[in-house]
């Protein structure tokens, strides 16, 4: 009986250390999705500015794409 005893204890111990490497590893990955996704936002915010869209100064450009797309 005292070998079950010790064998239960040591499979116990041993799951509670896959659970630890696991949730390390969780929560460093949600912590790298932070970092990425805050830097997204950012780089987005100068490169976009606050309108949302892109500085071109010229709009020119649009028109021939506009009329090749109705075209077809």
């Amino acid at each position: 009986m005292a070998s079950r005893d010790r064998y239960s204890q040591q499979s116990s111990s041993i799951w509670s250390g896959y659970v630890d490497a696991l949730s390390a590893l969780l929560v460093v990955v949600i912590f790298v999705l932070l970092i990425f996704t805050f830097s997204q936002f950012i780089l987005s915010y100068f490169l976009f500015g606050h309108t949302g869209r892109l500085p071109f100064p010229d709009r020119s450009w649009i028109q021939p794409a506009m009329v090749t797309y109705s075209s077809v």
